[in-house]
């Protein structure tokens, strides 16, 4: 630039009569050395703040405020972002794996039907338990089957008492309290009476409680709940009207339709089961000190040495969350999501809520690759191996029968009576074919899983450790908060996206604008003020207003960014070509037939300063220029192929609004009033129509620009302007990331070495989670 102006000077200089006016002093025949000594500040000056406008000062503004506004922002749609990077990381997800219970259900369960003494009972009125004719024995071991045996507790609210833990057991005690049965006193009678518990495992599904039950001196009574064909087999006898039955074949037959019908309500159904040994014995053959009285009782069970009578089934409804079908369903016909749902319930609960919530479809519901058995999925891929990548030396995790997966992968949809082991399974498998996930989980059991995952969610009511390995915390345990997650992911490389747009478009603009003023007036148009002004719209405001444009639901209609997707995609370059030739074309027809057009008359090598003409001529220059990138701010808004309305949401971001137009009035007011600053001539409302007029024009050019083929554009050298593979690897960028795998992994080390500590003091944090403001 300074060669151009250098050369220009020596033209001029070659071409000056007798006596030339430089910068308002008269010169009488100068040389050229004293004409190019007068101006050379000028023009370094000018050098100097063109570099400072040049450089994107703006662009790590962007990204912390995209980072940060996104981080407080997903907070609000109750999402606790755990790791700065997890929101970045929630934009190339493309696969979902949740539970079922209180993710894509409501997760606050109500007893819905009963199946006790061979007949079939709807909970329809407030007191159906007590008014369906069952026999008061088999009343009385209802009640103490689900108190005694469980791991909630009933707590005082206000005037009323609310049990308080795991949804099916407060669903049960629910049940008794919808009859007035005294449940917060039953409940206290268990104390100091237990004798051995066998607590809740997720891999054999089903708890039991051995203890010394009031008014049954002499006994130990075990007391089984848990899931049918977990429970149903250890049974060997069932309540009926008259007396404990032996349950036979078709009876066993019959049971087991009684559970499908329920499950396909669908309902979760769960089996009450009691045993009860004799004081003595217990004494003699279960209190081992060897093995303890907990363990004795599980080996007892799952050797089957105790005959169980059979109490009932019951069925309840755990409602499904209102938002997540309609959530499902966008997210799959336009968001480029895979849902996949993994439950511990019986299959054919799992396939009803599945078609329910909109994770398959009717077609989709028979297919048994589309829901399937934990058991049988195992028994497909195989188990975990690790391997060392020849080319990376890494160690690389994998699924033994990796092709058997891939074929399953395109139509699995839901796993059912899974476990977490067989969750961390299903997630291997989706990294190792390409995918990247998110996972929720909510146990110490999940931790496998979440670490697996490209993004874990700990939900809100998890345990603590959980908590804290995980990425981001679902605060109400809701499947739309994923789905809002990944909207906001998105949106950070599309604000990235839109800012870098209006940067390198207001860049090539201004650049042009100064080179052919430089080479029309011998020197710029836009004067040092102006720049710095104009660099302060493009990079400060620009990033404000940008960066924290909140996700449209259009944003999952985008692909996931992934490690190869490009920010600044050749669509984008299109329409940053775009709007830059007609910013070129317009500031030409300003400069080189301006004073024409507007009628004003002065010398070319006149100082702007000495000239009333050519000071409201430039004056025109700058307010054009600047409402050609004011409109184009706008037209940043939308970068996408098929995104013309760039009014969509106007309203939404009060920080847009409040930059567009506090600058459009500071523009005014440096205009106006600051003429001495600015070095500008007021304008008068029929000029400031005209610039805004013919500022505007950029909205509709740009909206032609994106049904151009882009065919046009695909021979310009983009990768010679910005080149994203060569900045991702920049070296210091590689020695960060290194760094923090390194902590990570080291972090990770201590917890397999002592989990339990990390356990402990973790308690207290998960509290501070759920408190959050």
């Amino acid at each position: 630039m300074l060669v151009v102006m250098t050369i220009i000077l020596l033209v001029r200089s070659d071409d000056a009569e007798e006596d030339v006016e430089v910068d308002g002093v008269k010169m009488h025949n100068p040389s050229v050395a004293t004409v190019i000594l007068t101006k050379l500040p000028q023009y370094i000056n000018l050098l100097v703040v063109i570099a400072v406008v040049s450089i994107p000062e703006g662009l790590p503004l962007t990204v912390g405020v995209a980072l940060a506004f996104s981080v407080l922002r997903m907070f609000k749609d109750k999402l606790l972002v755990k790791k700065l990077d997890a929101p970045e990381k929630m934009g190339g997800i493309d696969e979902i794996c949740c539970g079922k219970t209180g993710t894509i259900t409501e997760g606050k369960m109500k007893v819905a039907s009963f199946y006790c003494e061979q007949k079939s009972v709807k909970n329809s009125r407030k007191d159906t338990l007590l008014n369906c004719e069952l026999n008061p024995e088999t009343l009385q071991r209802i009640q103490e089957s689900i108190l005694y045996n469980c791991e909630a507790s009933i707590q005082m609210a206000d005037t009323t008492f609310v049990p308080v833990g795991n949804g099916i057991d407060t669903g049960l005690i629910r049940l008794l309290q919808e009859c007035d049965i005294p449940t917060q006193f039953m409940i206290k009678q268990k104390l100091g009476r237990i004798q051995a518990v066998s607590a809740f495992n997720p891999e054999n599904k089903r708890s039991a409680t051995a203890l010394s039950c009031k008014g049954r001196e002499g006994t130990v009574t075990v007391y089984l709940k848990g899931a049918p064909d977990t429970v149903i087999p250890l049974c060997s006898y069932m309540l009926t009207p008259q007396n404990p039955a032996a349950i036979e074949e078709d009876e066993r037959q019959n049971l087991q339709e009684k559970v499908i019908a329920m499950a396909q309500q669908p309902l979760k159904v769960m089996t009450l089961a009691y045993a009860e040994i004799d004081q003595s014995e217990w004494e003699q053959s279960y209190l081992n000190e060897e093995v303890g009285a907990n363990q004795s009782l599980e080996n007892a069970i799952q050797e089957g040495r105790l005959n169980f009578i059979f109490i009932g089934l019951i069925g309840l409804k755990d409602p499904i969350r209102l938002v997540v079908p309609s959530s499902i369903r966008y997210a799959q016909s336009s968001g480029n999501l895979g849902i996949r749902m993994v439950s511990g319930d019986h299959i054919e609960t799992a396939r009803k809520v599945a078609l329910q919530a909109g994770i398959i479809k009717a077609a989709e519901a028979a297919d048994p690759n589309s829901v399937m058995l934990a058991s049988e999925f195992r028994e497909a891929v195989g188990g975990i191996q690790s391997r060392r990548d020849e080319e990376t030396g890494q160690t690389v995790v994998e699924l033994e029968n990796r092709e058997a997966f891939k074929d399953l992968a395109g139509s699995l949809k839901v796993l059912a009576r899974a476990t977490a082991h067989d969750k961390y399974l299903l997630v291997t498998g989706l990294r190792t074919i390409g995918k990247n996930v998110s996972v929720t989980g909510d146990g110490i059991n999940d931790l496998e899983s979440l670490q697996a995952a490209n993004v874990g969610l700990a939900m809100g009511s998890g345990q603590s450790i959980v908590k804290h390995s995980a990425d981001l915390i679902l605060t109400n345990d809701n499947f739309e908060a994923n789905l809002k997650g990944i909207m906001w992911g998105r949106n950070i490389y599309q604000n990235i996206g839109k800012f870098l747009k209006f940067q390198i478009t207001v860049n090539l603009s201004i650049l042009f604008t100064i080179l052919i003023g430089v080479c029309m007036f011998a020197e710029s148009p836009i004067n040092p003020a102006q720049l710095l002004w104009i660099n302060l719209i493009m990079d400060t405001f620009a990033a404000l207003a940008l960066s924290t444009e909140p996700p449209l639901p259009a944003v999952l209609e985008q692909e996931p960014y992934k490690g190869s997707t490009k920010i600044l995609s050749k669509q984008v370059w299109k329409q940053i070509f775009v709007a830059s030739l007609w910013n070129m074309i317009v500031m030409s027809v300003l400069v080189f037939f301006g004073q024409s057009i507007l009628g004003l008359e002065y010398e070319l090598h006149t100082s702007v300063a000495h000239s009333e003409a050519k000071k409201r001529h430039f004056t025109y220059i700058f307010n054009v220029f600047f409402f050609l990138q004011l409109f184009n701010e706008i037209n940043c808004r939308k970068v996408g192929k098929m995104d013309f309305n760039v009014f969509e949401g106007f309203g939404h971001n009060p920080y847009y609004l409040l930059v567009i137009f506090g600058t459009s009035a500071f523009q005014f007011i440096l205009t106006q009033y600051f003429s001495v600053i600015a070095i500008t001539v007021p304008m008068d409302r029929n000029e400031w129509g005209a610039c805004i007029f013919m500022g505007s024009t950029v909205l509709l050019v740009s909206a032609i620009g994106h049904i151009l083929p882009d065919s046009l554009f695909e021979k310009i050298p983009v990768e010679k302007f910005i080149n994203e593979d060569d900045i991702m690897d920049n070296k210091v960028l590689k020695v960060w990331k290194n760094e923090q795998s390194s902590d990570s992994d080291k972090y990770q080390k201590e917890l397999e070495e002592d989990p339990k500590d990390d356990a402990k003091s973790l308690d207290h944090s998960g509290d501070k989670f759920e408190q959050a403001p």
